[in-house]
């Protein structure tokens, strides 16, 4: 049987461990299919995502043409900042 090779992520050795985790600041500019899945998977697995990575990932922007027109947002944290304008995610 052929055992699938493990992924190492720069800072997830164990010895880090007692290290302060660093914080990776994520945008997605596009809410559609692809962008949208993406959010969601980000939300819903980000302890799972940090605990494999070795660092938190936080989502910090999202932006689309219609972010103020669509109807279920909810679900997103108050701290993810909302933006028609795809320059706001590049320059934060």
């Amino acid at each position: 049987m052929v055992e699938s090779p493990r992924i190492r992520f720069a800072g997830s050795s164990v010895a880090g461990l007692g290290r302060r985790r660093r914080t990776i600041g994520v945008g997605v500019i596009g809410l559609g299919t692809v962008g949208g899945g993406t959010v969601r998977v980000l939300v819903e697995h980000q302890q799972e995502i940090n605990r494999r990575l070795g660092c938190r990932l936080e989502l910090k922007y999202v932006c689309a043409r219609s972010i103020f027109k669509r109807k279920d947002l909810s679900w997103l944290s108050r701290k993810v900042k909302k933006t028609r304008d795809w320059r706001d995610v590049l320059h934060d």
